[in-house]
């Protein structure tokens, strides 16, 4: 795709999103209405997420499910209650903290089957893994602290990142003799096995389509 023709999609592609989030704006104002109008909204908790977010061409791609870094799977949540004082938290966290954050929230008990933690209460070492098999196979990356590990399933690549120092992932700073480094691998290589029968499973899946 020549440069001009791509900057036209990339424009299109903002056009499109900027009227998704105010149709999206527009809904969600409409339904808090109406729960406001109903009462509901007197002793509820409302809890929003996002799954993943999208590519718009920064990795020559258009979309989600080609690759791991932060613009396909960087998220959000918010909670929203009467009695909540605003605060935020932009470290990283993980979609199996959202439960445990409600949990506490009403004083209730956290099994020990939940694995995540309170937003905000996670220790900053605590590994967070992220996978997808994508469209062009099975992807892993995990994260600690500010090192971020890319394992290429297919390939058997790795890159590894560090996203406090370079938060859009462009300099590959994988050294497979940095202990740090090697530490990452031996949680990938973990996660990678424990994945390798759903892996096998999708593929069969696939090859009977």
């Amino acid at each position: 795709m020549e440069p001009a023709e791509r900057e036209l999609v990339l424009a299109h592609l903002r056009i499109r999103y900027r009227g998704e989030r105010a149709y999206f704006d527009d809904t969600l104002a409409a339904l808090y209405q109406g729960m406001q109008d109903e009462g509901f909204l007197e002793d509820t908790l409302v809890v929003l997420w996002t799954d993943h977010g999208e590519q718009q061409y920064e990795r020559q791609h258009w979309g989600h499910a080609f690759e791991l870094y932060t613009e396909e799977v960087g998220a959000l949540a918010l909670f929203w209650h009467r009695d909540i004082q605003p605060r935020s938290w932009i470290e990283p966290t993980s979609h199996i903290d959202i439960a445990p954050t409600i949990l506490q929230w009403f004083d209730l008990p956290i099994p020990s089957e939940v694995t995540g933690y309170p937003a905000g209460e996670a220790p900053f070492d605590r590994p967070i893994y992220q996978d997808t098999v994508g469209r062009v196979g099975p992807l892993i990356r995990v994260n600690r602290g500010d090192l971020s590990m890319h394992y290429d399933y297919p390939a058997g690549s790795l890159e590894v990142y560090d996203t406090a120092a370079d938060p859009s992932q462009s300099t590959d700073l994988y050294d497979p003799f940095d202990p740090d480094h090697t530490s990452l691998w031996e949680l990938t290589d973990a996660y990678a096995d424990e994945l390798e029968p759903l892996v096998q499973e999708y593929q069969r899946g696939e090859a009977a389509r």
